[in-house]
Order: structure tokens, then sequence, then C-alpha cells
């Protein structure tokens, strides 16, 4: 029984085969950094089959766990209203009103504005921040 899968016969690949590979990934990565110091996020999802593996073996194996949980955006009183989270939305889900964000209902879950909130006045967990 093998240990890992790459040890799978039908995985395994020559080392030039290997190269190749990394020297794509290196390519792909610098112009996404690329697209990204000029503003363009990656707005890309992931495959069918990648859904399917996250729905059994995280959202219903976990179901329970996360009940509570909502996709509403809570954005606190100590927002200051700087856009960074609006503009790095890739839903275009947040609004700047009154110096102030407000979200709509196109949330994705992505966390991107959460992470990157400079006043940490985004949360999507708990009542409040």
């Amino acid at each position: 029984m093998p240990d890992s899968v790459c040890d799978s016969k039908l995985l395994k690949k020559t080392v030039e085969e290997n190269r190749k590979i990394v020297i794509e990934a290196d390519k792909k990565i610098e112009k996404t950094v690329q697209n990204i110091q000029n503003g363009i996020y990656p707005k890309e999802g992931i495959h069918f089959v990648s859904h399917m593996i996250g729905l059994f073996g995280q959202r219903l194996w976990f179901y329970h766990k996360t009940s509570h949980y909502s996709d509403q955006l809570k954005i606190s009183d100590s927002c200051v209203g700087c856009g960074l989270c609006s503009q790095i939305c890739p839903m275009k889900n947040i609004q700047i009103n009154n110096q102030k964000a407000s979200a709509g209902n196109r949330c994705t879950m992505c966390y991107r504005c959460i992470s990157r909130c400079p006043q940490k006045a985004i949360t999507l967990i708990g009542d409040t921040v």
C-alpha cells in the first residue's frame, strides 16, 4: 500500500517534467503578482471537483460546528471608510457610504476584506467584531 499519493505510478513524473511544471507555476505566480500590484485581483474560482471535496470534506462534516456562522459581513463603528475593502472585494460587495463601509448580499466569504482591514472593523463570525 502506498504511503502517499506520490507513490502511485500514475502521479509520478520525470525530473524534467517536474521542472517544467515548476517553471510554469513560477510564471503564473509572477503574472498574478504583477496583476495584484496593478490593482487587478484574481477572480477565478475553484473547479467542480474541488467544490465537491470541500462540500463533503468540510461543509457537511463540520456543519453542526458552523451552523451559527453568517454570510453577512458585520462592520463595526471602528471603520474609518478608507475604502480598501471595497477595492479588493472580487464581488464588489462592499461600498463606501458616508465614510463607512457597507456590505451588500453578494459575499462569497473570501475573507479578503477581513484580512486586509487596517482597523479590523469587519467580521463574519460572531455578532460583533
